[in-house]
């Protein structure tokens, strides 16, 4: 049993190993790199950290547990379009090339559109 604690969900979480897409049924697991779906259009793309359920949306099953809708706490990485990457840099940014950051975020399994690779 492995619990997380992240500044947007003040509760600890009970955090699983792997999930299946509700839509797609690819079974998503820890440090999978993820193509998410955006209003915009624009590709975002995540590694995924922690795996759960949103205690708000779920309903009393087992014992008082509560299962809610699938959720999964990510490090976002960047595309050189979203971070402005100076063309000047030694070696240059490609095109094709991601960034990585430190910035976490929590996003529903189901905005996932497929699981993608990243060297």
């Amino acid at each position: 049993m492995q619990y997380f604690y992240h500044e947007k969900q003040s509760t600890r979480q009970l955090c699983y190993p792997q999930a299946v897409h509700a839509k797609t049924g690819d079974i998503l697991r820890l440090r999978d790199s993820v193509r998410v779906n955006s209003i915009d259009g624009e590709p975002n793309f995540a590694c995924i950290c922690r795996l759960f359920n949103d205690p708000k949306t779920g309903k009393k099953k087992f014992f008082s547990s509560t299962f809610g809708a699938p959720l999964a706490s990510v490090l976002w990485y960047y595309t050189p379009m979203q971070v402005k990457a100076d063309s000047s840099l030694v070696p240059p940014v490609f095109e094709r090339e991601l960034l990585a950051s430190k910035h976490m975020d929590i996003i529903p399994l189901d905005t996932v559109d497929e699981i993608v690779w990243v060297l």
